[in-house]
């Protein structure tokens, strides 16, 4: 929770969703976990405030650490064997996009919107999501959806496949819950 910055996922934000997902994937007591933000925004994606920090990192190893922050906290909760849901209101974009499509499953309020502006700001996608989201959309739309970087509302996130409940405004933790209990 980070409501001053809208969520976005600084480097010690990334680790410790990083370090949440490695503790959770040992647990055999938790059947379901549900990931979210605020009823406004789930997260403004990675801070770019903090891009400068890795050309100040102090040596190779430390700026690759840095570097490898987003991959590596999208494949640890790809890796939990719990259930795990993102539950998305409001927007939801680049790497926080990138942390939604490793959850199993996305229940998004009706106004929320996934984006991944990266290519369109001359950015590398660089957190490892593209064949998860080649996997859940098909090639052609998965293209587009990277290559425009046009943020897609929860109607066209399910008719896409990227989400697999819409709920109204306000209600997507709720319904997230009910998937959860199932």
């Amino acid at each position: 929770a980070r409501p001053e910055a809208r969520n976005a996922l600084s480097v010690e934000l990334i680790e410790e969703l990083t370090e949440v997902a490695r503790r959770l994937r040992l647990r055999t007591d938790v059947q379901a976990v549900i990931l979210t933000g605020t009823e406004s925004f789930f997260s403004a994606g990675a801070d770019l405030r903090e891009r400068t920090r890795r050309l100040d990192a102090d040596g190779l190893l430390e700026a690759r650490r840095l570097v490898m922050g987003g991959p590596d906290m999208c494949r640890a909760w790809d890796e939990i064997e719990a259930v795990t849901i993102a539950a998305i209101e409001g927007f939801c974009i680049g790497g926080a996009a990138a942390l939604a499509v490793s959850c199993d499953f996305r229940v998004m309020g009706r106004s929320a919107s996934l984006r991944l502006p990266e290519v369109p700001l001359g950015m590398n996608m660089s957190w490892r999501v593209l064949p998860r989201i080649v996997s859940l959309m098909g090639p052609a739309r998965a293209k587009r959806f990277v290559m425009f970087g046009e943020a897609l509302d929860g109607p066209a996130c399910l008719d896409q496949g990227l989400a697999d409940e819409v709920a109204d405004d306000g209600g997507a933790l709720a319904a997230a819950r009910t998937w959860a209990d199932r």
